[in-house]
């Protein structure tokens, strides 16, 4: 299972090399998304309604070079698939 690292400020690291997928629980939650690209870096910055917040940044390869949230919820399986999400508040820390 990717490792968290949640920061007591509830920021939330993984570590990249061991995640293959990261996806939205629930797209309706996203306040907003951006999307920019500088060479063959692709950043992509989701901010959810509570103002969550998660930046993933890869290469156009699919090679995953950060992964960084803040106030967000996040699943993770042992097959490196990643769910962000809105903090739910009963979780906690931000992880399950």
């Amino acid at each position: 299972m990717p490792r968290l690292y949640i920061g007591p400020d509830r920021s939330i690291t993984l570590n990249i090399k061991q995640i293959k997928n990261i996806g939205v629980q629930n797209i309706a939650h996203l306040n907003t998304y951006a999307k920019s690209q500088i060479g063959d870096r692709i950043m992509r910055v989701f901010e959810f309604e509570d103002g969550g917040t998660c930046e993933v940044t890869y290469l156009a390869s699919g090679d995953l070079e950060f992964f960084s949230g803040r106030s967000i919820q996040v699943q993770a399986d042992d097959d490196g698939n990643v769910m962000i999400g809105q903090l739910d508040e009963s979780a906690g820390d931000g992880s399950n």
